[in-house]
Parts: C-alpha cells; sequence; structure tokens
C-alpha cells in the first residue's frame, strides 16, 4: 500500500503546484483523510506564502443545491496569507503578550472581513434580486483559491454529484482554483458510484488512495514522546484498531485519565494504556465484530451480564485474544470516564489501592 509518507508529498503538491488542479483523496470511512489534509497543509502552506488568494474549507453535510456550496466556498475563505501565519509553530523567542497582540489582531481582522463580506453580499443580493446573475457575479469573487470539499456522501438528496463536480471543474479551469474533493469511496451509493466513475477522467487530474495500515493510523494520532507511547501502540494494534476518530477519542480519553496519575507510576500507566483502547473502542465502535460496551461491562467485576446476543462467543474469543488485559477495577474507572466526560477520582482511588 502506498504509505502515509507518499500522500502527505501528493497533498504537498495540491497546496503549492503552480498549476490549479482538482485532485481527488480517497479511501474508506474513518481513516483520517480529513486529518492527513490538515495536517499536510499546516505543515506545507508555508512553502507556497503567496500562492493563494484564500483557502475554503467546505462540508457538504446536508447541503441541498449547488447555489449553497458556491455561496458556502465563498463565505468560509479565509486569507490565504493569514492562514500561513497562523500555522506557523509559535517563536520561542516571542514574549507572550505579543503571540497575544498577534492572535487578536488576526481574530479582530477576521471578523471585520466576515462583516463586510456580509454586508456587501447582502447589498448585492439585494440590488440583482435575480438568483442565476447574483450567483454568477458572485463567482468572481474567488479566483486563486484553494478549496477542500468534505462529505461529499453525506450531501443532501436534491445537490446531484454531477453538478459539485462541475462546479469543481469550473473552479478549476475559470476561476484559478485548486480543489481536493475528500471522498469515503466506500459510502457511495451505487448510484453515485456509477456516475463517479463515468465522470472521473473528465474531473479529476489526479487521484490519491489513501489506506493507511493500523500503525501509521497509530502515528498519525499519537506522538511518539507520549508516555507509555509503546504500550498504547501495542495494544492499538492488537486490536486492530484503525479508525482515526476511534483513536482521536481514545487519545483524548488516555491524557484525561493519565493527568490524574503519577507520572513515575509506570505500572498502572501501563495497565491504564492497556484498558482505554478496549474500553474506548468497545464504547466508540459501530462494528459488529467488536465487543459491546454492555458486553464488556459485564465482564467486569461486579458487573451485570449482558443479555444474550448472537455475537457472544466472538466477542468472548476478542476479548481473550488480547493478551496483557485482564478485567479490573481500573477498567470500570475508564468506562465511567468515557461515560460521564470526567474521571470519578474517588472511584481512580478506590481502583488503586
Amino acid at each position: 500500500p502506498v504509505s502515509t509518507t507518499q500522500v502527505k508529498l501528493a497533498l504537498k503538491s495540491v497546496i503549492t503546484a503552480t498549476v490549479p488542479a482538482v485532485v481527488v483523496l480517497k479511501g474508506k470511512w474513518g481513516r483520517g483523510k480529513t486529518h492527513l489534509w490538515r495536517d499536510s497543509l499546516r505543515k506545507f502552506a508555508g512553502q507556497a506564502p503567496d500562492r493563494w488568494q484564500r483557502y475554503s474549507y467546505v462540508s457538504l453535510f446536508g447541503m441541498e443545491s449547488l447555489a449553497e456550496l458556491r455561496d458556502a466556498v465563498l463565505a468560509n475563505g479565509d486569507d490565504w496569507r493569514q492562514f500561513v501565519a497562523a500555522s506557523r509553530p509559535p517563536d520561542p523567542k516571542e514574549e507572550p503578550p505579543d503571540i497575544l497582540q498577534r492572535s487578536v489582531a488576526r481574530v479582530r481582522t477576521k471578523i471585520q472581513r466576515a462583516m463586510k463580506q456580509t454586508d456587501e453580499l447582502t447589498e448585492l443580493a439585494g440590488k440583482l434580486n435575480a438568483g442565476g446573475l447574483s450567483h454568477a457575479l458572485l463567482l468572481k469573487g474567488v479566483h486563486h483559491y484553494l478549496v477542500c470539499v468534505d462529505d461529499l456522501e453525506r450531501r443532501g438528496t436534491h445537490l446531484r454529484l454531477r453538478d459539485v463536480l462541475g462546479y469543481l471543474s469550473t473552479l478549476r479551469d475559470d476561476r484559478n482554483c485548486s480543489v481536493l474533493l475528500i471522498l469515503n469511496s466506500d459510502e457511495l451509493t451505487p448510484g453515485d458510484r456509477e456516475e463517479f466513475e463515468l465522470l472521473r477522467e473528465k474531473v479529476f487530474d489526479h487521484e490519491v488512495s489513501f489506506d493507511p495500515t493500523a500503525d501509521e493510523c497509530v502515528e498519525l494520532v499519537f506522538p511518539k514522546d507520549e508516555p507509555e507511547y509503546d504500550v498504547i501502540r501495542a495494544a492499538c494494534l492488537a486490536l486492530g484498531i484503525e479508525n482515526i476518530r476511534v483513536l482521536q477519542r481514545i487519545a483524548k480519553a488516555y491524557e484525561r485519565l493519565r493527568k490524574e496519575l503519577d507520572i513515575g507510576d509506570r505500572p498502572t500507566l501501563g495497565r491504564l494504556a492497556r484498558s482505554v483502547p478496549l474500553c474506548a473502542l468497545c464504547y466508540y465502535s459501530r462494528e459488529a465484530f467488536h465487543p459491546s460496551l454492555a458486553y464488556l461491562r459485564g465482564r467486569l467485576p461486579g458487573g451485570t451480564p449482558a443479555p444474550a446476543s448472537p455475537h457472544d462467543a466472538a466477542w468472548a474469543g476478542y476479548l481473550d485474544r488480547y493478551e496483557g488485559w485482564a478485567p479490573g477495577a481500573l477498567d470500570a474507572v475508564v468506562v465511567g470516564s468515557l461515560e460521564q466526560g470526567y474521571v470519578d477520582r474517588d472511584a481512580l482511588a478506590a481502583a488503586l489501592k
């Protein structure tokens, strides 16, 4: 499979290339395509400080018309130079008050620009009172944009796929824009898949497939200097966790609990690093072959067995194969923190006795 490094280089070309293009980043749902794009954008934006006028990220979730998409591209446009500046890591020589002042100035400028743009669009729409003509003129305000369009498969039923792809082609051909379309290829309907295959050659200059290994998914989420990184990595790989959203929630849950522990208590941190991935997987995963939270809770000390399920035998085998884990009171604390959103310190203290 293509490595994450190679995919990042392909995304870099979208950000820095001088020739406008429409590129699709495709792969299975939940593998971190949006996360990878944002990470690449932060990393490479500084290498093209004058390439674009604006950057616009648009989610098609729930959109019902092409007019909504065109409006969103314009309304979501952030000044490229300011975006590049915000993507730079803080200068260690810069004093905190200077950092705060610079951040406040960026926010103030953005608000002022948004208010001015809103007033201008409202005035123009009022004068024209003609949808087609007004949108044609508004499109002229979109040029030299870098655009990311996400959630194609979650758009409303009235927005046709061919209209979306046609608009992306127009941005490239007429407005000197480059567009990255993020596509969950396994979520397309049969009709959309057929239409996509029919139009792909006409629309896309390049197609990038992202199918990371479980190891690469873990590396995308967890910094290698994370306490007990090796234990967390081994746990996630043993459980076969590849969904980036689940991994991100594991990272947040682990950090929330780790803050309550002594950083020098390595045995407890190790137990936590084994427990959190399993408990979070059972809590968040929608895959039938992963044990349900009710089933996991029934395996914990004092837990009430879950109602019988056709999956019981498979789930039991799944947990039995998870080496180094034995159900205990700490797991109950982890489950409670996932459900409540905070750590019950009394329960944690009792579990560690």
